[in-house]
């Protein structure tokens, strides 16, 4: 809900605000800049005298009223379903789809009182995350995600539709994706071509593009993370937007993400992401840009024509993917050049000199369809699907490694200190 009140100040009602309320936060704007932002789950709204809105918080008591009376009222019946801590007078959870690092994942059916017998049921993917049992430092992130996702909006992104927070949990309502993960999809279609290939990878590009112009920048593009819908073609989406960061350089971007609490962009820091899919430049002691997420779409493409996540150094203490300058596998032997082009312009050690997503999607590959190859590829996805399961349990391993140490240093020290753990996942940016 959104829209003009005039809130009071001592004896009248003066000042004009644009407030923005939805099952999270209530926002608070004048001359489209954010005056203050609160929590729905750390305040309380009430009538006042004379039919008016008092939200009170743990710093401001806020008195306002809207243009009209039945204005008034609307503000007062939905104040009091975001504040009822109870996420029942919106969606009736239903079955488990699946469980993640930070919670369980369940069907979600909107309630409507007024809703039609004949009408067709609102579906959505709920992620129910328990705060007793989260490392509270992921509690930001969580917030974050929701801040930013809430915003986004594009074919081949997840739509987060709402959030609720409550003391005891928080609550992400999202587009239910029903085709499973783009890995599990190939393997079913039995033949998977080049032409295919470069389908999901124009969307994939077009998402990225359409993110990096809002100014954030996803830091986990993984297979993983692309869902495909149960539409005709390879129609996928990107998900899990847990460690996207923001950052701004030159102007304004163009997207109202710029808009949030805590807009304050910058160049990106933090040693996040998944080991593999990670670019070289991300080391946690200097900074970069959205150029990571083109590495890390290289990596998919490099995944998904070879059948192969590609080789390591072991001795690489980060790491990085071993050498890619040339194709190892034979696979990239039957395939367009183009193919490899974009790989390579995409796998630039150097940011500086790789492709970004507007000039990747310029590429000769995407141009010259008529010459790519139309035999299947001969990969072997069912083997790639078991090398990220396995990349999968390496991460949530760390994930509880760096838990245990955090909780081990808290009582050793009966203080609270900041955990460095494993640099893979020890920090985030705030």
């Amino acid at each position: 809900m959104k829209g003009y009140v005039s809130t009071r100040a001592f004896l009248f009602f003066s000042e004009r605000l644009h407030l923005e309320l939805n099952s999270l936060w209530l926002r608070a704007f004048k001359d489209d800049q954010v005056m203050w932002t609160v929590r729905c789950s750390s305040m309380k709204a009430q009538v006042g005298q004379g039919g008016n809105v008092v939200v009170t918080t743990p710093k401001r008591v806020v008195q306002f009223q809207a243009d009209t009376h039945e204005e008034t009222k609307a503000w007062l019946r939905v104040l009091a379903l975001v504040t009822s801590k109870d996420i029942s007078p919106f969606i009736a959870l239903k079955d488990e789809l699946g469980t993640g690092a930070f919670g369980s994942v369940h069907q979600g059916i909107v309630e409507h009182s007024s809703k039609s017998a004949t009408a067709p049921e609102e579906v959505y993917a709920v992620k129910v995350i328990k705060k007793s049992k989260t490392d509270r430092r992921i509690i930001p992130r969580l917030r974050r995600e929701i801040d930013i996702q809430q915003r986004l909006l594009h074919d081949s992104i997840v739509r987060l539709v709402d959030a609720f927070e409550t003391k005891a949990d928080i609550y992400i309502v999202m587009e239910l994706v029903k085709g499973g993960m783009l890995v599990d999809r190939l393997i079913c279609m039995h033949k998977f071509r080049e032409s295919d290939a470069q389908y999901v990878m124009q969307q994939l590009l077009e998402a990225v593009n359409y993110l990096h112009n809002c100014g954030v920048v996803h830091r986990d593009l993984k297979l993983d993370n692309i869902l495909c819908t149960y539409e005709k073609g390879l129609k996928v989406k990107i998900a899990d937007f847990g460690l996207a960061g923001r950052l701004t350089h030159d102007a304004e971007r163009r997207c109202s993400v710029s808009r949030g609490e805590n807009a304050d962009f910058r160049q990106l820091k933090s040693y996040v992401g998944t080991p593999l899919y990670m670019a070289p430049e991300i080391t946690g002691d200097s900074e970069y840009d959205e150029a990571v997420d083109l590495w890390s779409l290289g990596i998919v493409m490099y995944a998904l024509i070879s059948g192969e996540l590609p080789s390591f150094d072991p001795d690489d203490e980060h790491m990085q993917p071993g050498s890619v300058a040339t194709p190892d596998s034979p696979v990239w032997k039957t395939v367009s050049p183009y193919a490899w082009s974009l790989v390579h312009g995409l796998l630039s050690r150097d940011p500086l000199k790789r492709l970004n997503a507007q000039a990747a999607l310029e590429h000769d590959w995407f141009k010259r369809s008529s010459e790519l190859s139309d035999k299947p590829l001969d990969v072997d996805l069912v083997s790639l699907r078991e090398q990220e399961k396995n990349l999968r349990k390496y991460v949530h391993l760390v994930l509880a490694m760096n838990k245990f140490k955090s909780i081990a240093l808290e009582h050793t020290e009966g203080k609270e200190k900041k955990v460095v753990g494993d640099k893979h996942f020890a920090s985030i940016d705030e």
